[in-house]
């Protein structure tokens, strides 16, 4: 899934793809070969902008902010020390401080030479600490001893791209900006490898990811109101430092640059025990009733339902297609562990016997109502007609070609939906041979919208466990989608005039979205899709025309905004739904 180098020497015939693919490229052509769609090197090769080892900016040479650069040796090789030391001699921005932080044991001639070295270059501190100091305590010592506005923290062994402190100084010029992190890879066999290209801030993926990483700057002002590093939570140290210097900021006080300013020594985004701690802490603090759990080396976050449970209408429109109507009901009513729901079925005008007898049937169930809805094919219309039908508290679009999985699903998204900023809460759906068919929607790909991570197995995280976690997305699928009634009519529903069929879902997520709220992915309610199974494909000249038509509204309504998805990064590519590189980048809008 993740874009990587290959540190053997490439054949022949991939060094000729790679030199067709330089001149092809520099020529115009939009479209990688598929051979080499994910060939990091020469990504990087082409594009050094993109990983901080050129600037198309002008630099700002008064150097006006100062930076500490801590590095935590940890009993680091001299080669690694090295490169990071001059890692940092390289940078076009000259104002920084270099902290090298070491215990009392290691090397302590090494740090002698370095500042030799060094002494006339740039301000250099070497701190001494005992040989039982945490990870933890060497950073609170830096922080101690950092003169400089902004501070990151490294390891002995990772290194700066040569404009990433110019890059961090003109991001710091935005106002009230506190916190600035940016992508990062890693080097293996002296090639870069696995490039972490991040989402611009996403709240729930950080609770249960911390996927930051380590090219994080922050603001030593707002460093200095918080209590500094925390020893007892060992690995987790640093992810709840993180949490405490967020918690008294907003959204826009937080910066995310798409770019490679980091390269790791040491990459890493596992998680522990001690991470579940941290952020259970966190949310102890902030009043939030969410809890959160570690399980199979993930962390699990489990909103509470309310002590009332509200009520939910599931609404399915569906014509004939009796077997799947029937799989889709009897899961419901067999493996639905949450009690408080009901069913609307909106009949689309079946003619089918065996559906009809079996929609009569049904109907002695006190939990669902039929309605007769024999107009023309209309998804957003008939979803409507069933939502002013009901006075429940939540409502849930349902596919008829849906099947429940595991007992839990409602549950899980009737809690998240009952969250205050909640928008649309969108499921994990896998086809019938367990590949994942929804894992959220990215605008753009494909030129409208896309599902990313589409086709990995069931046990796949995805790229960075993004298949895998609770994950802010700007729309969801309303193949299985739960949310308040009230923000569903705020919205005014599905559009029914010009999206009677594909795309209503993406915008009825985007109208949800410009009122503030926050459009959720969630994992852990898991059901199959068994995808367009009554309807079929998009084949007909008719289809084709209405289909033209919908993408067009969107275009025009949505703009921008559909190449410029703030939970996806400009250097992944809108062609594919696999997280694969963008040849070129996009650039934010």
């Amino acid at each position: 899934m993740n874009p990587k180098s290959n540190n053997r020497k490439p054949t022949l015939k991939i060094s000729l793809l790679r030199q067709i693919a330089r001149i092809e490229l520099k020529l115009g052509k939009k479209k990688i070969r598929s051979k080499l769609k994910n060939d990091y090197e020469l990504w990087c090769s082409l594009y050094p902008e993109q990983i901080g080892e050129a600037c198309n900016m002008p630099i700002n040479r008064d150097n006006s902010i100062q930076f500490s650069i801590a590095i935590i040796i940890d009993g680091a090789s001299i080669d690694k020390c090295y490169a990071s030391t001059q890692s940092l001699l390289r940078q076009s921005h000259a104002n920084w401080q270099l902290i090298l932080v070491h215990r009392e044991s290691e090397q302590t001639s090494l740090y002698d030479t370095f500042i030799e070295q060094l002494k006339n270059k740039a301000n250099i501190i070497s701190i001494k600490a005992t040989d039982t100091s945490s990870d933890a305590d060497l950073k609170n010592l830096a922080l101690e001893y950092s003169s400089g506005a902004w501070i990151t923290f490294i390891k002995a062994g990772d290194t700066l791209s040569t404009y990433a402190l110019s890059q961090i100084e003109r991001a710091a010029q935005t106002s009230n900006v506190r916190l600035i992190y940016t992508d990062e890879d890693s080097i293996e066999g002296g090639q870069p490898t696995r490039p972490h290209f991040k989402p611009d801030w996403n709240r729930s993926y950080f609770y249960s990811t911390n996927y930051i990483g380590k090219s994080c700057y922050y603001h030593i002002e707002h460093c200095r109101k918080i209590d500094g590093f925390n020893p007892t939570l060992l690995d987790a140290h640093e992810f709840d430092f993180r949490l405490r210097f967020l918690e008294n900021l907003e959204s826009e006080h937080i910066l995310h640059l798409p770019l490679i300013l980091l390269h790791n020594a040491h990459f890493s985004l596992k998680v522990s025990q001690n991470f579940s701690n941290a952020l259970n802490n966190h949310f102890r603090r902030t009043n939030n009733a969410s809890a959160s759990t570690y399980e199979d080396g993930a962390i699990k976050l489990n909103p509470n339902l309310p002590t009332t449970l509200p009520m939910v209408t599931l609404i399915i429109p569906t014509k004939n297609g009796y077997n799947l109507l029937k799989q889709c009901l009897d899961s419901i009513f067999c493996k639905t562990s949450y009690p408080n729901y009901d069913i609307i079925i909106v009949d689309n005008g079946s003619d089918e016997s065996e559906t009809l007898e079996y929609l009569d049937q049904i109907q002695r169930n006190r939990a669902v109502t039929v309605i007769r809805d024999p107009r023309p094919f209309n998804f957003s219309q008939l979803n409507n007609t069933a939502v002013h039908l009901t006075s429940s508290d939540l409502v849930g679009l349902i596919n008829n070609d849906i099947e429940v999985i595991e007992p839990n699903w409602l549950s899980e998204m009737v809690a998240l939906a009952m969250r205050p900023d909640a928008g649309a809460i969108g499921a994990k759906l896998l086809y019938s041979n367990n590949r994942v068919q929804h894992a959220g929607i990215v605008l753009g790909i494909g030129g409208i919208a896309g599902h990313p991570n589409k086709n990995i197995q069931r046990e796949d995280g995805g790229y960075f466990n993004t298949a895998a976690t609770l994950l802010e997305c700007s729309a969801v699928t309303a193949a299985c989608l739960i949310i308040r009634r009230s923000t569903y009519l705020e919205v005014s529903g599905l559009n029914e005039d010009q999206l009677k069929v594909a795309y209503n879902d993406v915008d009825f997520c985007l109208k949800i979205r410009e009122r503030g709220y926050t459009n959720l992915f969630t994992p852990h309610a898991l059901l199959y899709h068994h995808e367009s199974a009554t309807r079929g494909l998009e084949i007909t000249p008719e289809k084709r025309t209405r289909l033209k038509q919908e993408a067009s509204y969107m275009k025009a309504t949505w703009g921008k905004l559909l190449e410029n998805d703030p939970n996806y990064n400009p250097n992944l590519t809108l062609r594919y739904e696999d997280y694969s590189l963008s040849w070129p980048p996009r650039q934010r809008g």
